[in-house]
């Protein structure tokens, strides 16, 4: 595998030869820094995506602009499944929370090919059950405690991350849980100066 490849995605990789190679063709590798929005609410998606070494995070915007992460992905599958379920926009914020790179293919051709059938229109909608209970649990969960919130959304990005630390400032994090930046001022001590969170070092005081 060479160092930028599709196949650190899992999608990809799981794919047969043939239907790997007929994919290849239309995949265009992008960067995608830290706060890149990728599909901004109740627009057309032009473009699906396969995270590489980055993870993006779901938003939905509630009351008095403040916002809440409903979920998030990494290589383990693809953003934008809306249009391979019938939708061609979506009601949500697709924004970069971790910064690396990925691969986009374009919504037609994607969608063609997962109306042809075979593997890949398996493990895509086996992904989607899996996003919706992602979601599902992201609700269960508004009722905790800040510091409850922060935990699972740590324990997220780890399973995501290739590495153990991350580039979080307190905007971001109080964006992710929804709640207000001044909710949090107990919980900075658990970030250096830079706004770096070691997720190694685990969230204890």
């Amino acid at each position: 595998m060479s160092i930028h490849s599709p196949k650190q995605n899992q999608i990809p990789v799981t794919l047969s030869n043939e239907e790997y190679s007929r994919l290849l063709t239309f995949l265009e590798w992008v960067d995608m820094p830290l706060g890149q929005v990728i599909c901004e609410p109740n627009a057309q998606i032009r473009f699906l995506y396969f995270p590489a070494t980055c993870i993006i995070a779901r938003v939905y915007e509630l009351v008095s602009s403040i916002s809440k992460q409903v979920s998030m992905v990494g290589n383990e599958a693809v953003i934008g499944m809306p249009l391979l379920l019938g939708y061609d926009s979506t009601p949500a914020t697709d924004v970069v929370l971790s910064a690396g790179y990925g691969y986009r293919i374009k919504a037609s051709v994607l969608r063609t090919e997962f109306e042809s059938g075979g593997s890949l229109q398996q493990l895509l909608l086996r992904f989607s059950q899996a996003l919706l209970l992602q979601t599902e649990h992201c609700v269960v969960a508004y009722g905790q405690t800040i510091e409850q919130q922060l935990c699972r959304f740590i324990l997220m990005i780890q399973d995501r991350l290739p590495g153990d630390s991350l580039i979080m400032t307190h905007e971001l994090v109080a964006n992710m849980l929804g709640v207000r930046r001044e909710s949090i001022p107990r919980l900075r001590k658990r970030f250096n100066p830079r706004g770096q969170f070691n997720i190694g070092a685990g969230i204890s005081p």
